[in-house]
C-alpha cells in the first residue's frame, strides 16, 4: 500500500516576498532610471547665432550674445523666456556678469565693451579703444573684470577694468611664446588668479597685473571652466574631443578626458564648457550635437545628452539648478541635470600620469547609468516624487497583505472557539 502525503503548500512568505520583488521590478527601476537622467527640458528661440552666455545671480537672468544680431537676449530662469533685447551694436560674443555691482559686460569682437544694468536692462557705459574685445572674465577677489584682446600678442594683451567705476584701468601683457591672441579667460576664486587661453591653444596664468605661468600640454585649448569644488580647471580643446584638467594648485595638467559620446567617429572638437554647483558636475558642448556630463568627483564622463544641435557656449544657472547651452541655430537649449550625481560612465577615457579609466554603457538620446543615490557633498540625496509615491505603494500593499493575515487568523481562531 502506498502512503500518499498530502501536498505542501507554498508558503505565503515566498509568496509575499516574490510579489514585492515583481512590484519592485515593475515599477521602481524606472523611476530610478528616468528620474535622474540629465534632459533637455525646453529650447528658448533668441536672435541671430547665439555664442557667449552668462547667468545673472543678482536678477535671476541669462544674457546671451546674439553675435549676428548686434543685440544681447535677457531669458528669465523662472519662466524660460524672452524677456528683453538689448542693443550692443556690433557683433557681441562673450558675456560675463559682477554680482556685485549688477552689471553685465559684453564684448564686442572689436575694439569697444558693453556695459548693460541688470536692474534696467539698458546700456550704461560704452569703453571703447581697444584693438580687440572677446574673452570676458569677472574676478570676485579683487571685483575687476578682465578682457581678452585677440588681436594683441604682446603689450595690451589683456585690460583690467574696475567694477567700481567701469573703466579702463590697467592693460596686462601677454606672452609671446605661449600665448598669442588670447581668446577666453576664466576665474580661479581659489588661488586668485584668471587663466586665458589662445587661438593657437597655449594657455597663460594671469595674477593681478602680470603674468605668472605657462600651461603646456595642451594643442587646443578653447573654453575655460573652474570647479571650486575641487580647485581644478577644465579646458575644451579646440581640435580634439578632449577636456584638458588642470589642478590649480600646481598649473599642471593632470588628466586628458575623451568626451563626445560612445562612438569614437561622431566626436569632434570641444566647445563651450561650464560647472554646475548642483551636481558637482561639469557640461561640456561638442560639436556633434552632444553635450558631455563629467563627475567633478571622479573626472570621469556620466552621461551625454544628444540632439543638441551645433552647441556653442554653457552656462549654468545656479537659481533654478538648469544648465542653458547657446546653439548657432537661434536658440538656447534648458538642460535639467540629474537631481543625484550618476556614478558609471557611457564610453570615456580619462587619461593622467598615474592612471588611466575607461567605462561604457549604451547609447541614448541621454546615455546614464545611475548606480548611486548618495550626493557629492555628502548631504541627503533628492529623489523624484514617482520613486516616492511607488515606494509608499509598495509599503501599502504589504501592510495591507499583513492585515488580511492578521484578520483571516482572528476569523478562524474565532470560528473555532464557536
Amino acid at each position: 500500500m502506498t502512503t500518499k502525503y498530502p501536498r505542501k503548500k507554498p508558503r505565503r512568505s515566498l509568496v509575499l516576498a516574490l510579489s514585492v520583488i515583481l512590484f519592485a521590478t515593475v515599477f521602481l527601476l524606472p523611476f530610478l532610471n528616468s528620474g535622474h537622467a540629465d534632459s533637455v527640458v525646453a529650447t528658448v528661440r533668441v536672435g541671430s547665432v547665439p555664442q557667449g552666455i552668462a547667468f545673472d545671480s543678482a536678477n535671476g537672468n541669462i544674457y546671451v550674445a546674439d553675435s549676428n544680431g548686434s543685440a544681447v537676449s535677457v531669458i528669465s530662469g523662472s519662466t524660460n523666456t524672452v524677456i528683453a533685447t538689448v542693443p550692443v551694436g556690433g557683433s557681441p560674443t562673450s558675456v560675463a556678469c559682477d554680482p556685485s555691482n549688477g552689471d553685465i559686460y559684453v564684448t564686442n569682437g572689436g575694439s569697444y565693451v558693453s556695459i548693460i544694468s541688470g536692474s534696467t536692462n539698458t546700456v550704461i557705459a560704452t569703453l571703447g579703444g581697444l584693438d580687440g574685445a572677446f574673452g570676458v572674465a569677472f574676478d570676485s577677489s579683487n571685483g575687476n573684470i578682465y578682457i581678452a584682446d585677440p588681436a594683441q600678442t604682446g603689450a595690451d594683451a589683456f585690460y583690467v577694468i574696475s567694477g567700481t567705476t567701469n573703466t579702463i584701468t590697467a592693460s596686462i601683457t601677454g606672452n609671446q611664446t605661449f600665448l598669442w591672441n588670447p581668446v577666453e579667460l576664466a576665474f580661479d576664486s581659489s588661488n586668485g588668479d584668471i587663466y586665458s587661453t589662445s587661438a593657437i591653444g597655449g594657455l597663460i596664468v594671469i595674477f593681478g597685473s602680470s603674468v605668472t605661468a605657462n600651461v603646456l600640454g595642451g594643442i587646443g585649448f578653447n573654453y575655460l571652466a573652474f570647479d571650486p569644488a575641487n580647485g581644478n580647471i577644465y579646458a575644451s580643446d579646440r581640435v580634439s574631443s578632449v577636456v584638458h584638467v588642470i589642478a590649480g594648485t600646481t598649473d599642471k595638467i593632470v588628466a586628458n578626458i575623451t568626451v563626445g559620446g560612445s562612438n569614437f567617429e561622431v566626436r569632434s572638437p570641444t566647445e563651450g564648457i561650464a560647472f554646475d554647483s548642483g551636481t558637482g558636475n561639469i557640461y561640456v558642448a561638442s560639436q556633434v550635437e552632444n553635450v558631455s556630463v563629467i563627475s567633478g568627483d571622479t573626472n570621469v564622463v556620466i552621461a551625454n545628452v544628444t540632439g543638441i544641435e551645433a552647441p556653442q557656449e554653457v552656462a549654468y544657472d545656479s537659481a533654478n539648478g538648469d544648465v542653458y547651452v547657446t546653439s548657432s541655430l537661434n536658440i538656447v537649449y534648458v538642460i535639467s541635470p540629474s537631481s543625484v550625481p550618476i556614478s558609471s560612465s557611457s564610453s570615456s577615457t580619462t587619461t593622467s600620469s598615474s592612471a588611466s579609466v575607461t567605462s561604457s554603457s549604451t547609447s541614448a538620446s541621454v546615455t546614464s547609468s545611475p548606480t548611486s543615490t548618495s550626493t557629492s557633498g555628502g548631504g541627503i540625496p533628492e529623489f523624484p516624487p514617482e520613486l516616492i509615491a511607488a515606494v509608499v505603494l509598495t509599503l501599502v500593499v504589504v501592510l495591507s497583505y499583513v492585515a488580511m493575515k492578521r484578520l483571516a487568523t482572528l476569523t478562524k481562531s474565532r470560528a473555532r472557539d464557536s
